[in-house]
């Protein structure tokens, strides 16, 4: 049986300057630490840059990686035991780190891998129903598959009894524009839909690799409503995959889109065909889910 685990990694740190050393001190606090990423503010402005981290106990060298000019991201080296303190000296480095999550460009998405396993592939084209469907189901802009380490798929797309989900992908359903109802998640409803726009960039790197791409929610009769951007930042982990999705929308038009109270809508994820009752040629059992916070099947919807 398939399970997926969700995990929050909090760690404590300071950033400081000292004798001309830039040194930011990391602390496990009450519990070991293992794979945790460090995102750092810092009070000034790096150049842009190739930088590193060098551990001023042992001197291992690991790299850093800006996400801005104020924001560095890095990745200890080596667990860290709780109630333990390492402290790191910031440099500009003339290393070149390889970049372990890489970005394949095919004719019809992105295919994303760690290590050289692949992680998920986004979808930038639009993807076409089976022919026992009807072709106002086809859609951009999501991912599938999204892949466990191992290679199990994890998500569906056009699923049997739901042909209108897709992996992970965002979308609203119960909303009003221009005094009409407009449900951009049931395609079949024939209002609305989404759809991938364009690539916006692909910054590979040593801690972690970043793609930005636009999305556009339409409506059927009026054009496009919403312009959504994904973040997308994923790490090196291999032995379990992490990474970030962040949307952020913005209503191009000049009248208001009305999000209505609904029990559903916003980021979903469809699980794989293996968990669905209604596909009863791969169905083989109910998914397990487990959040950070303890939360299981029933409970953690909605959360």
């Amino acid at each position: 049986m398939k399970r997926i685990y969700l995990f929050a990694f909090l760690m404590c740190c300071s950033y400081g300057l000292a004798a001309q050393e830039t040194l930011i001190e990391v602390s496990a606090g009450n519990h070991d630490r293992k794979d945790a990423v460090i995102q750092v503010s810092l009070s000034k402005p790096l150049r842009p840059g190739n930088y590193q981290l060098t551990n001023r106990k042992t001197n291992r060298v690991l790299p850093a990686q800006l996400a801005d000019s104020i924001t560095l991201i890095f990745i200890p080296e080596a667990p860290l035991a709780a109630r333990t303190t390492n402290t790191y000296i910031l440099q500009r480095s003339n290393r070149k780190f390889k970049s372990p999550v890489n970005v394949e460009k095919q004719s019809n998405g992105l295919l994303v891998k760690v290590h050289g396993k692949p992680l998920f592939f986004y979808h930038t084209k639009e993807a076409m129903p089976p022919p026992d469907s009807p072709a106002y189901y086809r859609r951009s802009g999501f991912i599938h598959p999204l892949y466990s380490p191992n290679g199990s798929i994890l998500t569906d797309d056009f699923p049997a009894g739901h042909a209108h989900q897709h992996g992970v992908f965002m979308t609203w359903v119960n909303t009003t524009f221009r005094k009409q109802p407009l449900d951009f998640w049931n395609q079949h409803s024939k209002t609305g839909t989404v759809a991938h726009a364009e690539i916006l960039s692909i910054n590979e790197g040593p801690v972690f690799t970043r793609i930005k791409t636009k999305l556009r929610h339409l409506s059927l009769v009026h054009g496009p409503v919403l312009e959504e951007v994904w973040t997308i930042t994923i790490y090196p982990f291999t032995e379990h995959f992490l990474f970030d999705l962040e949307s952020e929308q913005v209503n191009i038009t000049s009248d208001t889109l009305f999000l209505n109270q609904y029990h559903y809508g916003g980021l979903a994820f469809r699980g794989s065909k293996e968990w669905n009752r209604h596909d009863t040629m791969h169905f083989q059992n109910d998914w397990q889910i487990r959040t950070s916070e303890g939360k299981d099947n029933a409970s953690a919807n909605h959360t």
